[in-house]
């Protein structure tokens, strides 16, 4: 009887551990949830040189190499949570986010295949539905314009 109880602890002990082990693996897996902000602002750093720099040179390359991690950071942006001064427009922006989902998905599709071709077009779709957010968001108030780099503000011009 000692016996069977010490082999019966066994069992429950391990199975306990590797129920703890896939738990943290399935917790692990979930991308990490973000404010929108932050979710946007991270998605752009890795967005804008793809559009400004492999897209012009057609360095469809860049655009595979980059992108599994480019998908992730749309999905943490699609599950962020929408900051509480934005309930106004959450509507249009679900409609946005869907949009914004459904052509990476297309994306990621392309990207299985070999037409280069076929792969620029479908980041460029994402690329301009990412792009159509933002400006959305702009539009009604909740974003600030953005700058690139070296833009100077209205009327900053020195005057000679």
């Amino acid at each position: 009887m000692k016996k069977q109880f010490k082999m019966f602890m066994w069992v429950f002990l391990i199975g306990m551990v590797g129920l703890v082990a896939c738990q943290s693996k399935k917790e692990a897996a979930k991308p990490a949830r973000k404010d929108m902000l932050a979710a946007i602002k991270e998605f752009h750093k890795v967005l804008h040189p793809l559009q400004h720099e492999a897209v012009p040179a057609e360095n469809v390359q860049a655009i595979r190499d980059s992108l599994d991690h480019l998908l992730a950071l749309g999905d943490s942006l699609y599950i962020a949570p929408m900051p509480k001064d934005w309930q106004d427009i959450a509507d249009t922006l679900d409609t946005l986010k869907n949009q914004f989902k459904a052509n990476g998905e297309a994306l990621k599709e392309a990207a299985k295949g070999k037409d280069d071709k076929a792969v620029l077009d479908a980041f460029e779709k994402y690329h301009n539905s990412f792009e159509t957010m933002i400006h959305t968001l702009v539009d009604k108030g909740k974003l600030k314009p953005h700058k690139e780099e070296g833009e100077k503000e209205k009327g900053s011009e020195k005057k000679e």
